[in-house]
């Protein structure tokens, strides 16, 4: 699994062991701060959406399209939200 999905070596050695482990922690903490990220941009993206349709800038049709979702999904997205149009 190791070498599959994260490149690194098994190897018989202790030391080098424990790096390959280090680097592996250091490879997840990585690709959570990404996916951290990458949901953040999409909630701040959506807020500033619901805010917009809210103030009667922007249709609900076009925000949700410009979510990639379909309309009753962007609604049930900003209710949960607390937003009610």
């Amino acid at each position: 699994m190791l070498k599959r999905e994260y490149s690194i070596q098994a190897t018989s050695s202790p030391k080098e062991s424990f790096h390959s482990m280090c680097n592996l922690s250091e490879i997840i903490l990585e690709k959570g701060i990404e996916i951290g990220r990458t949901e953040g941009r999409m909630e701040g993206k959506n807020q500033t959406l619901c805010e917009l349709v809210q103030q009667g800038l922007l249709s609900i049709h076009d925000a949700a399209e410009d979510m990639g979702v379909d309309v009753k999904t962007f609604i049930g997205r900003a209710m949960q939200q607390g937003y009610r149009f």
